[in-house]
């Protein structure tokens, strides 16, 4: 009794409002953290290596996210039953580059952040995608990217048949 392949679908990734307030309130718990850590112990105040890295990492923290957010631009992931595939933002810009690999990292319900591999050489890539307003089509990314790849034939195990 084989699954079947989840239905072709395509969808938009990259940066959004909300995105923006999850970032901006993930680098405010870090500040929060920071101020309760002061209360706490008011000694890390004191000049010193203590309090520089006290400050310095929800600043620091703060830097690597904006970079994380600049770099989500508008892209189209896209399944096709058996791959998925990257392309720019614009359907007619072409480009579409196949991923060996897309694996959900965190599924917020309407939102999921997705590790891509094999965009390049090496490389992974961070993805944001998020529901829209085509119910339907979130849906159906979810179910796609929760499914995985279809296993190849040799990999069913001795006896089965395709």
């Amino acid at each position: 009794n084989l699954m079947h392949a989840a239905p072709a679908v395509t969808h938009p990734t990259g940066r959004t409002p909300q995105l923006a307030a999850l970032v901006l309130r993930l680098w405010a718990v870090g500040w929060v953290a920071v101020a309760v850590a002061l209360m706490l112990q008011p000694d890390l105040a004191a000049p010193g290596w203590p309090a520089a890295a006290l400050l310095g990492a929800p600043l620091l923290a703060g830097a690597a996210l904006a970079h994380w957010w600049w770099a989500q631009r508008p892209r189209r992931l896209s399944w096709d039953g058996a791959q998925w595939r990257l392309g720019a933002g614009a359907p007619n810009e072409g480009d579409d580059a196949a991923l060996q690999r897309l694996e959900p990292r965190l599924d917020l319900q309407w939102a999921l952040l997705l590790r891509a591999s094999g965009v390049e050489a090496g490389r992974s890539r961070w993805l944001w995608a998020q529901a829209g307003r085509d119910a339907a089509g979130w849906h159906l990314l979810r179910c796609a990217v929760h499914a995985g790849a279809p296993a190849p034939a040799a990999d069913l195990g001795e006896g089965a048949r395709a």
